[in-house]
């Protein structure tokens, strides 16, 4: 899409439909990331996961946290989709004056626009990762999401609703960037052979490719913005630790537990997502 492009698009048609698309998106597929949450968090597989909450917390154990969750969707939305749009643009741009190939600017577009936007959502998404995390594996009653955020900040400070956020950052920002890649790329591959289902296909797989690429991170980063009455070390002294931690009692395939759960809610929220993006946009 050209710049003149985006300033035809209805933005209140944009916004106000599209946020609540999303949420409801982020709603329907949310048990999926409860249960890689609690794979990743006690060890279990991923019908072990689903188990564990079922049975310790009956079926709404499958939402808890999406409160908090939500209440961060429509600005992280808002932001991230504003700052996609016009990197993209300056990405195209700058690609075409190189006399790039439109797979090459599809892939440069998607790489630039990409690492932006999830860069510039950070400040938002982490605090509703820890706080929401940690009420998915919160043992006994429902946790609510200002009792979870008193709870992190009495034992950290306001500090640890920041918990990871290195790690964030270099999971999400080259995640976003490999996603658009991926699905730039693949997209207009898939065009020649399926131009009916192209978007599917490529958001499937671009799902699947960013979620295993980044799965090691992700445990790690999950685990770090959990831990509770440990002191807390340097960023990476901790993210070392726990890797470290993971490979002797578990082997490599450790660092990849939750991935089953992950990879589905990516390739389906990521193919939801694009659909939705590319009709109402």
């Amino acid at each position: 899409m050209d710049r003149s492009d985006w300033a035809q698009v209805d933005k209140v048609r944009f916004f106000g439909v599209g946020s609540g698309l999303f949420v409801g998106c982020t709603a329907f597929l949310y048990p999926l990331f409860a249960i890689k949450t609690q794979a990743q968090i006690g060890g279990f597989s991923i019908i072990g996961a689903a188990r564990e909450i079922s049975s310790r917390r009956g079926w709404r154990g499958f939402w808890r946290g999406l409160p908090t969750v939500l209440y961060a969707e429509i600005p992280v939305q808002t932001i991230y989709v504003v700052i996609l749009e016009f990197s993209r643009q300056a990405a195209h741009h700058l690609g075409r004056l190189a006399g790039l190939s439109d797979v090459q600017q599809a892939s440069l577009g998607g790489a630039v626009s990409g690492a932006c936007a999830a860069l510039s959502t950070q400040i938002i998404s982490v605090p509703a990762d820890v706080i929401s995390q940690r009420q998915v594996v919160a043992s006994g009653a429902r946790l609510g999401s200002l009792a979870a955020a008193k709870a992190v900040v009495n034992v950290h400070g306001v500090g640890g609703l920041y918990r990871g956020l290195p790690l964030s950052c270099l999971q999400f920002v080259p995640a976003s960037t490999l996603w658009w890649t991926s699905y730039g790329t693949l997209r207009i591959k898939v065009w020649d052979v399926l131009p009916n289902s192209c978007e599917v296909v490529a958001g499937v797989g671009a799902g699947l490719i960013t979620a295993s690429a980044t799965q090691p991170i992700d445990i790690v980063r999950t685990r770090m913005q959990t831990l509770d009455g440990q002191r807390h070390h340097a960023v990476w002294h901790d993210a070392w630790r726990i890797a470290t931690e993971l490979i002797r009692h578990e082997g490599p395939a450790g660092l990849f537990r939750g991935l089953g759960a992950r990879a589905v809610h990516s390739a389906c929220w990521g193919t939801t997502l694009v659909n939705l993006y590319e009709h109402l946009r």
